[in-house]
């Protein structure tokens, strides 16, 4: 059993011991996930890279608490994820991870203020009366302080995935998940939005991308690799400052 750790001598965030996910019925069994073992600390910028259907999104999705493992552990700071009720796991998530999807999902009748507003209230971790002000300092940190009361389809894709990013930080997340997040943009735009990522984690959050992109490799502290579900490889990078 390979193990993918963290060189780093800081506690482990995530913990993901002997994993594996499976889906179909006992005739027709698909291993989406075999025999995962990964420790991501805080702070950490790491990418989730392989080929269409090896397993990455899975990954997130376990990570995420978004589905629960066939077998073996997944421990946020200790916590089994998989040991809590649908709504336990419902309100983990709102309080720890932020998501960020490829193509935006950003609520296209609201105002980008409103669409953090409502990420918010719906989460209800932030007081009241902090809500505003917290929303206007994080669409004024990527950049959007005058396109506040502008609907998404009024910004350019890669303001609409900075609007994206600030509501994945609404609610102060430690862990920030991204799927493809520059999988929609061109070259310039989406150099930008892997450094507004990266930037994050000066903050002391903890950034998985996953991502078809081996050019930008040099941007991240770990690749992590997948094959039929699988880790195929862990790598530390010479990353770019």
């Amino acid at each position: 059993m390979t193990q993918f750790h963290s060189n780093n001598n800081a506690p482990a965030l995530l913990a993901i011991n002997g994993l594996h996910k499976t889906f179909g019925s006992a005739d027709r069994l698909y291993k989406a996930l075999v025999d995962i073992n990964l420790t991501v600390t805080r702070g950490e910028f790491i990418a989730i890279v392989g080929r269409s259907g090896s397993g990455k999104s899975t990954l997130l999705n376990m990570i995420a608490g978004l589905d629960t493992p066939s077998n073996g552990d997944v421990l946020f700071q200790g916590q089994a994820l998989h040991r809590l009720s649908e709504n336990e796991r419902a309100r983990w998530r709102g309080q720890h991870v932020g998501i960020v999807f490829q193509f935006f999902q950003l609520i296209p009748t609201l105002s980008i203020l409103e669409n953090l507003l409502l990420a918010m209230s719906f989460v209800n971790v932030v007081p009241h009366e902090q809500r505003y002000p917290r929303a206007v300092s994080l669409l004024t940190e990527v950049g959007l302080l005058n396109h506040l009361h502008k609907l998404p389809s009024a910004l350019s894709g890669g303001e609409q995935q900075r609007a994206a990013i600030a509501r994945a930080l609404a609610n102060d997340p430690q862990i920030l998940i991204a799927d493809e997040p520059t999988g929609n943009l061109d070259q310039h735009t989406a150099d930008q939005i892997n450094a507004l990522l990266a930037s994050l984690t000066k903050q002391g959050k903890t950034v998985l991308v996953v991502t078809h992109d081996r050019d930008r490799d040099d941007q991240y502290d770990r690749v992590i690799e997948l094959r039929d579900g699988q880790i195929v490889g862990a790598s530390r990078t010479q990353k770019v400052a």
